[in-house]
């Protein structure tokens, strides 16, 4: 899902590390901590850039996953042990989804400052969920978080030169 937004919206795309160093993945709570702080960091640039920068805003949750038959839309358990509202929002057939299996997208929303939220994003970081859109219910930005960081796409180019200029240290040199 990621890699779409930064090939359909190049100029108004960035890409944040999650640890110092460009290290991908955490080794201890002190490193699990570091990458929860920095995705809740650059969520709040963003909701502030945007004028909503209360921190109890809810946000609307996307994730994607893959089946073989298409009716095997069931919310896959370990999604929904991340937050109990989750509904089926569309199915891609596999010539749509441009493979060989069904791909479903779920939804759900969470407060920014809510358990469920970290639950999602620590399950992001140690790659146990992918394929993952976050956004404001106004749609001014796209937050794609991975493994090793974010995927961030902002309304302008205004507000993504302001991210950046913001989290300098955390920017991906590629």
């Amino acid at each position: 899902v990621g890699h779409r937004l930064r090939s359909c919206l190049p100029s108004r795309w960035v890409r944040c590390h999650s640890l110092p160093a460009s290290k991908r993945y955490p080794d201890d709570s002190e490193e699990k901590a570091e990458v929860l702080r920095r995705h809740q960091l650059t969520m709040d640039d963003l909701r502030e850039a945007s004028g909503r920068s209360d921190s109890g805003s809810m946000l609307w949750v996307a994730v994607g996953f893959w089946s073989e038959q298409p009716d095997d839309i069931r919310c896959p358990e370990y999604i929904a042990d991340l937050s109990p509202d989750w509904l089926h929002w569309h199915s891609k057939s596999p010539e749509e989804a441009e493979g060989e299996s069904w791909f479903n997208l779920w939804v759900t929303e969470v407060s920014a400052d809510s358990p469920e939220l970290v639950a999602i994003l620590t399950a992001v970081a140690g790659e146990q969920l992918g394929n993952l859109v976050l956004a404001p219910h106004s749609l001014d930005w796209l937050y794609h978080p991975y493994g090793g960081g974010a995927d961030v796409t902002c309304y302008t180019t205004l507000g993504r030169d302001a991210l950046k200029v913001r989290r300098v240290n955390w920017l991906s040199v590629h």
